[in-house]
């Protein structure tokens, strides 16, 4: 089990920021020792209740340790579990054979201002920072692409790109009648799985609604760097609250 003080400089809407949860149970799964010679491929995070700040447990359990693979299971208990992990590592390849992307001609970050959202500023905006630069749909498909980066001492570590996945702002914030609060309900992740350090490093993000019925929305979110090396990509069920 390992213990966190999580601060309220986490702070979201409503509670911890769910991007620093699911940060966290990566985090932490990847630093047990008897997995700590892989990396981490995947992770699926599913919420039951919401974490305020204060002292969270990080139960990890290792479920599956073989040659090249291994599982780990994480239960985030504040009271009671707040949420649950599985976290997939391996053994990661020695060279890309699928290239860089073609990315869509973008602006600096320079050239875009930051995002505040409909709900005004949050605490986390301390630790992360994302700027919109298009909310053009995709082939049809509402979407949002953005910069967005972890500020230099966020302390997420092989987290960070889930985080980063997490704080792209769904085109539902867009659109003519923006919801309150989307929540995520379940996250889960696919990365590059090499060990690095994204702290200060601006990424391209592009958010896609595949998806939303007036109570429940599906996005995916891939992350890029500028090059058009893929990092990370995310998808996760959100519940769409309105006033």
């Amino acid at each position: 089990m390992t213990l966190l003080r999580i601060d309220s400089s986490w702070l979201g809407l409503g509670g911890v920021f769910g991007g620093k949860i699911i940060a966290e149970t990566i985090r932490v799964a990847g630093a047990h020792p008897e997995v700590a010679d892989l990396s981490v491929a995947s992770a699926y995070v599913s919420f039951l209740g919401t974490v305020t700040p204060g002292e969270v447990d990080f139960a990890t359990r290792v479920t599956h340790r073989g040659r090249r693979t291994a599982t780990v299971d994480v239960a985030v208990v504040q009271g009671r579990d707040l949420a649950t992990g599985r976290v997939k590592l391996a053994v990661a390849g020695a060279e890309d054979l699928c290239g860089p992307a073609r990315l869509k001609a973008f602006p600096g970050p320079e050239d875009v201002e930051p995002y505040v959202a409909p709900y005004g500023a949050l605490a986390h905006d301390e630790h992360l920072e994302v700027r919109p630069f298009s909310t053009v749909p995709d082939e049809g498909v509402p979407s949002v692409r953005a910069w967005v980066r972890a500020r230099v001492g966020a302390g997420l570590g092989v987290g960070t790109a889930a985080a980063l996945l997490d704080i792209v702002p769904p085109s539902l914030f867009f659109s003519g009648h923006p919801p309150t609060f989307v929540p995520t309900i379940d996250f889960h992740l696919h990365r590059q799985p090499r060990d690095e350090d994204l702290e200060g490093q601006w990424l391209l993000a592009e958010a896609r609604t595949e998806w939303a019925d007036g109570a429940l929305c599906a996005e995916t979110t891939t992350l890029h760097r500028p090059d058009g090396t893929f990092l990370a990509r995310g998808t996760q069920t959100r519940r769409i609250v309105r006033d």
